[in-house]
């Protein structure tokens, strides 16, 4: 499998009065307690919700087991094709 780009998020909830504070307050959260639920996107557009349940191990899908449309698990269009 080839590796791709994914742009991965998480929200953190904090209280503070400029948009810095809150920032450092984030920082200073995931620092000490690390985040177990991630939004990850492809290249593609598709989002995943990943949950990690232990620091070391991550709870998540195996790509390649999973088909979201199987009309495009084969590509039909010639070499270089794309946009």
């Amino acid at each position: 499998m080839s590796k791709q780009r994914f742009s991965v998020t998480m929200t953190v909830s904090v209280e503070a009065e400029t948009p810095q504070e809150a920032a450092e307050a984030a920082s200073a959260e995931l620092t000490k307690s690390p985040p177990t639920k991630f939004d990850v996107v492809d290249e593609s557009g598709s989002t995943f919700h990943v949950i990690r349940e232990h620091p070391q191990r991550s709870v998540d899908t195996i790509e390649s087991e999973v088909v979201q449309y199987p009309e495009f698990m084969e590509n039909d269009a010639p070499p270089g094709a794309g946009g």
